[in-house]
Formats: structure tokens, C-alpha cells, sequence
């Protein structure tokens, strides 16, 4: 930059620098800041904007960049010009300041310019250049994406490592520990009259690896979808015989003070995957024989079929949920406030809304403290399939 503080007068100041800007081979231009009042250009700068007046001269320097109270914000480098006749070509150009009686001053030169409105070549260069540069801001762009996603998969991954961790050393304990105090207790009981004993503690067992077969396949399940890996299959099948067969498989758990009850409304052929539908119905009526402790209850499985889809519905009269639990019920590894002292891992709702989301459902879910607890599913109709 360079300042001139001091001088006899603005006659001097214009006469110095008239002098220097009329020996330029380019344009050399003064004008006023803030405001940018063009108060001095050169003949060759006349000539190159292909101007008559400085008025005419201050707008185009106006619309080439060089606008009102914003000091040199133009990038450095090769830049394309226009003239008055809207003409282009290319020039470098330099900015300096200067003062005279506390006001400030720009001086402007561009350099000769290196190619006029017929020439092609240098334009088509930056124009290749410029292509170049997007290109490389557009991979840089995607990497940058690629890589927070990578990050955000492996932060994560490594949530669900710990969380595994932390909630398999707790529900695997007791488990263990059962199948271990009664196989010891089950060699005990070897004479005739003891087999009741015997197989007592021998259905422990069975129940104990079951919770735990269940618990790796619940994570086995969520591992595949958390890597994209389940495939939805959907075939015509009827949904009666099916949901009937479930709940044969269920009665096998139902306890002596439950009733498990199924109705079905509609025709019987839906367009589903039947194995996810099973996990599906499965996972809720066990949640709802886990969750019924009352002295009756009653666990409703209901199935109605329309041209809206299929609807299934799992209706329970068990200890129910809070309006906050529910807020969070699809959620991974979240249990309700009330079911600490019941077995279970907090997958295998996250997974039902997951297999429904795939089969392009949608779940819900309605519930009150000590009344009961009804899930519901819409499918599509078998035509969006």
C-alpha cells in the first residue's frame, strides 16, 4: 500500500498521479473511498472499457466488481473482463491506497490485456480450469461425506459393542447360573421317586438356553440389519394358517392364569415375507405372556385383511407402559421403568419395527399403566408389493 499524508494541495495529488497512470500500457483509474466516486482514468483505460465519460467508466468498474464501498473483494489471479459493448477479454489487476487530509483514495491498473472477444483460447482454459476445480471440490465434497458416514457407522458400531457388553454380563449371568445350580442339583435326584425334582430342574435348563438362544438371535438379527442384510420375500400365503401355527408354537409358554386367543376378519391371502411376519408376531406375544402378570389375563391376537392391507393387532391386559417409556419403545436396547425385574435384552421391539419397516408397515403402539398394552401393524395391500 502506499500513503501519501502529506502534499501541497489536490492539484498536486492529481498531477503526480495523472503523470504515473497516463504512462501505463493499461487501464489506471482513481477513484474515491468509501463511496467509489471515479475521480481519474487514463486514455488506454478509456480505450480497453470502451468508454466516453468517467460516469460511464465508474458503472462499468461497478459491474465488472469493483462495487460502491466494497475495497478490492475480487479474487487474485487471471480474471475475465467486460467492455462497454460487452466485449470480453482477460487482465491481472492491482489495488493500492492512499490518504490526502484524512480521505481515502484507490488507485486501479489492469494489466494489457492478453485476449480480446475473438480470441477463444484463453477463455476455453479457464473455462477447463475452472471445470477442473469444481470436479476436485466435488470429490473432496464427497470424501469428506463418505468419511463422517464411516465414522458415524463406527461410532456406532462401537455404542453396540458396549452396550452388548454391558447388558449380556448382566442377563447372561443369571442364565448361567441357573443352568449351573441345576444340572448340579439334577445329578443329585438319580433315584426313582426324585425324577419330579430331576426334571423340574431339567426344564430350568431348557428355559435358561432358550433366553439365551434367543438373546444371540435377537443380535444376529440386528446385525443384519444394521448391514443391510435382510432380504424381504414376499409371497401369497394364507395369514390364518399361519398366525393359527404361531400360536400353537406359544401355548407351549403360556402360563396357567393366561388365555391366548386369535380372530380373524377379511380374506385369508396376504402378500408378505412369512418369516419376518413370524419374528414379528412371536416377539409380541411373548412380550405380552412376559408382561401379563395378572391373576386372569387375556392376550388377543387379531388379524383383519381389507383393501387397505393387513392389520394385526396383539392386545394384552398386562402392567402397561408410561407415556414417557413409549416415547422410546422401538429404540435399541430401551426397557420400560417397570419391567427391570423381568428378563430381556430391549431388541426385540427395535427389531419388529424394523421387519415392519421393511415390509413397508408402519407400528404403533397404545398403552396404560396397570390396563394393558395393544400393538398395532398396517401392511400394504398385496398391489404395492
Amino acid at each position: 500500500m502506499y500513503y501519501l499524508n502529506t502534499a501541497p494541495d489536490n492539484d498536486f495529488l492529481l498531477s503526480v498521479f495523472r503523470t504515473a497512470m497516463q504512462k501505463l500500457p493499461a487501464l489506471g483509474a482513481i477513484r474515491e473511498v468509501p463511496g467509489g466516486k471515479l475521480i481519474y482514468l487514463n486514455d488506454k483505460g478509456a480505450a480497453m472499457l470502451g468508454v466516453d465519460t468517467i460516469e460511464d467508466a465508474e458503472a462499468l468498474l461497478n459491474k465488472n466488481g469493483f462495487r460502491g464501498d466494497v475495497s478490492m473483494a475480487l479474487p487474485t489471479g487471471l480474471r475475465k473482463w467486460e467492455s462497454a459493448s460487452g466485449e470480453s477479454f482477460y487482465s491481472h489487476y492491482e489495488c493500492a491506497s492512499m490518504q490526502y487530509e484524512g480521505k481515502d483514495y484507490e488507485l486501479i491498473r489492469l494489466s494489457t490485456p492478453i485476449a480480446d472477444a475473438g480470441n477463444k483460447d484463453v477463455e476455453q482454459m479457464v473455462i477447463q480450469r475452472t471445470q477442473k476445480l469444481q470436479a476436485a471440490l466435488e470429490a473432496m465434497e464427497t470424501t469428506r461425506d463418505a468419511l463422517t458416514l464411516a465414522l458415524d457407522k463406527e461410532k456406532d458400531l462401537g455404542e453396540l459393542k458396549s452396550r452388548f457388553v454391558s447388558m449380556a454380563s448382566h442377563e447372561f449371568r443369571t442364565p448361567l447360573s441357573t443352568i449351573l445350580s441345576s444340572a448340579f442339583l439334577a445329578k443329585q435326584y438319580d433315584a426313582e421317586h426324585q425324577q419330579e425334582k430331576r426334571h423340574k430342574h431339567l426344564d430350568r435348563i431348557v428355559a435358561s438356553v432358550s433366553f439365551l438362544t434367543d438373546i444371540l438371535n435377537d443380535f444376529l438379527s440386528l446385525g443384519k440389519i444394521e448391514e443391510g442384510k435382510i432380504v424381504v420375500r414376499p409371497v401369497l400365503f394364507d395369514v390364518r394358517e399361519h398366525v393359527k401355527t404361531m400360536i400353537q408354537e406359544a401355548q407351549g409358554i403360556v402360563k396357567p392364569h393366561q388365555e391366548l386367543v386369535y380372530k380373524h376378519e377379511g380374506w385369508p391371502d396376504v402378500m408378505l415375507d412369512p418369516t419376518l411376519l413370524r419374528h414379528i408376531v412371536l416377539n409380541l406375544i411373548g412380550n405380552a405372556i412376559k408382561f401379563s402378570t395378572k391373576e386372569h389375563s387375556v392376550i388377543e391376537v387379531i388379524t383383519h385383511t381389507d383393501s387397505y392391507g393387513l392389520t394385526l393387532k396383539v392386545r394384552d391386559n398386562g402392567i402397561g407402559m408410561s407415556a414417557e417409556d413409549q416415547a422410546h419403545l422401538f429404540e435399541r436396547f430401551f426397557r420400560g421403568a417397570n419391567v427391570s425385574n423381568i428378563q430381556g435384552t430391549g431388541l426385540g421391539l427395535h427389531i419388529v419395527a424394523k421387519y415392519t419397516e421393511l415390509m413397508k408397515g408402519v407400528i404403533s403402539c397404545d398403552s396404560t399403566l396397570d390396563v394393558g398394552t395393544t400393538f398395532t401393524i398396517i401392511f400394504p395391500p398385496i398391489s404395492e408389493f
